[in-house]
């Protein structure tokens, strides 16, 4: 799965990714992130129903236009085999796919009772897209916009860490397929990044709290002290 990632990329690197360069679209005004939550705005690019790509700050948990609130837990990750058959994303597959811009993504792995985070990134540095999926409900206080990032197996970088892992889109072309081209073909395009492409690295407990949104969250995690023995004699 993924429930946390971090944001550090500009707009004009994120502009170089788009499947269609264009002068014309505006990026709101998005500080770094280095812990980005569910249930927090985050940016998105779309299709408005006029067929304008734009580029909006939405509500990460998918919330179906047809719930009857917003109640339950948030819907953050959708898995890539089954949603032509789950009603939560059967529609919005169809026809309302977007793409999230991510500078990294964090996964924990158990170990020693304790949960130890770890940041995953592509190996270039270069930022990417999640391929996500986004609907509107309308409730009492005016329409929301959420979205649901998509997930697949684990390829064998991140086996260890976790059995899923969300499907990054490293470029235009690959963003392309999944925001543009009928349904089919971007369906075809929900697989695993092929291995060898992303760095993976420890990092210490701060990110674990949703609280921590700082560079801090990079750092590696300190060393315990050596255990000392004592004197034998």
């Amino acid at each position: 799965m993924c429930g946390r990632y971090l944001l550090t990329a500009p707009p004009s690197d994120l502009s170089d990714l788009l499947p269609h360069p264009s002068a014309t679209l505006l990026w709101p005004n998005v500080p770094s992130r280095w812990n980005i939550a569910p249930t927090q705005r985050i940016l998105a690019v779309l299709r408005e129903a006029d067929g304008d790509m734009v580029a909006r700050l939405i509500r990460w948990g998918l919330v179906p236009h047809w719930s009857r609130d917003r109640g339950g837990p948030p819907l953050i990750n959708a898995r890539a085999e089954t949603l032509d058959t789950k009603a939560s994303f059967r529609d919005a597959a169809r026809r309302r796919r977007c793409l999230i811009p991510a500078s990294g993504f964090y996964e924990w792995v158990s170990r020693d009772g304790a949960k130890h985070p770890h940041v995953i990134h592509l190996t270039s540095g270069q930022p990417f897209w999640f391929a996500g999926l986004w609907d509107t409900w309308t409730g009492p206080d005016g329409p929301v916009i959420s979205t649901a990032l998509i997930t697949v197996a684990a390829n064998r970088d991140l086996a260890a860490l976790h059995h899923r892992m969300p499907v990054i889109l490293p470029g235009a072309d690959a963003a392309a397929v999944w925001l543009d081209h009928p349904a089919e073909a971007a369906r075809a395009s929900l697989v695993p990044l092929p291995e060898g492409l992303l760095t993976i690295r420890a990092v210490g407990p701060l990110v674990n709290s949703v609280q921590t949104d700082d560079p801090r969250c990079l750092e590696p995690p300190v060393a315990p002290p050596p255990t000392r023995q004592g004197s034998l004699f």
